[in-house]
């Protein structure tokens, strides 16, 4: 039977370049982001029951399973490596995962790596949440995320075909597996890291446009329009009006909380129907409202 695992040459591959970037990343520092709660987690259950969960996890008291669980955390790095069997149950052939955390999260990640010939039954997710079903070296995988979401949980039911005794695990592949996520992460926590510190604090004077616009009268035109849109696209053309009809693609980001992928897609929607221009500033762009949604006493400067 393949291994679930990746070979030990791609592993090896990925430590070469683990060496290489960390020290570069380590060199520029992390921002203090202590405010924030994030969990970004991939969780591994075996046939028998059991399940595997590493990645990075900001407060460990909202992770109630670890309390009957073998564990180890680092306080400086915030990495997680936990085996527990309270995550899963049997009913007959139907297993059923369920994780959940008690807490408030600013963002939120657990990747599901289950065998790839388990007939999944169904995926339930909390409010906030949504998930994506793929295939990836030798696993179905279940991917949920979310941001600003309160006492996530996640539950999974599946079918499985029965563990048959010449079918054994390759423990030292998991090992190296273990090892080489955790560089893996780290890497990528330290880029997630970098990016919001720079885009929080290092943002000039030339990135921003006065806020202190009074809200654009909606015009029949506009109003007419704002009838076909969604409600997310209402959301952040909402703020474009109350901000005066001219505001930053970043300051649009945290005035909305909305994901900046979500940001860009809704932005990109809004300027194919020319409700809105899109321009370059600086490390940003600049949101206005299309000049013929404008009252006609209005007028935005560049």
């Amino acid at each position: 039977m393949p291994t679930r695992f990746p070979s030990i040459r791609m592993l090896g591959s990925l430590l070469v370049i683990s060496i290489i970037i960390a020290p570069a990343l380590g060199q520029s520092g992390i921002s203090d982001n202590s405010n924030s709660k994030r969990f970004i987690l991939d969780i591994y259950p075996d046939r028998a029951g059991d399940a595997l969960v590493i990645g990075y996890a900001d407060n460990l008291k909202s992770i109630k399973f670890l309390n009957n669980s073998e564990y180890t955390y680092n306080n400086n790095t915030r990495q997680l490596v936990a085996r527990t069997n309270v995550l899963t149950r049997k009913d007959e052939d139907l297993w059923t995962l369920r994780f959940g955390l008690l807490d408030h999260l600013n963002e939120y990640y657990t990747a599901f790596y289950l065998p790839s010939d388990v007939k999944l039954r169904g995926v339930n997710i909390s409010e906030g949440l949504k998930y994506l079903i793929s295939t990836r070296n030798e696993s179905l995988v279940v991917e949920i995320q979310g941001y600003d979401v309160q006492d996530p949980v996640v539950t999974i039911e599946y079918r499985q075909p029965f563990l048959k005794a010449d079918e054994k695990t390759n423990f030292a592949d998991i090992y190296i597996f273990i090892v080489m996520m955790l560089l893996a992460l780290g890497i990528a926590f330290l880029i997630i890291e970098r990016r919001e510190g720079v885009r929080r604090t290092n943002i000039s004077e030339t990135d921003r446009v006065d806020n202190s616009a009074k809200s654009i009268e909606i015009t029949k035109e506009l109003d007419a329009v704002m009838h076909t849109l969604t409600e997310n696209e209402l959301t952040v053309l909402r703020a474009l009006l109350s901000h005066g009809g001219s505001i930053t693609q970043l300051d649009l980001r945290y005035k909305t909380n909305t994901p900046k992928s979500s940001l860009s897609d809704i932005l990109l929607s809004l300027e194919r129907r020319k409700i809105i221009t899109k321009k370059e500033l600086g490390r940003t762009n600049l949101i206005q409202l299309s000049e013929k949604f404008l009252p006609k006493e209005d007028h935005l400067e560049l």
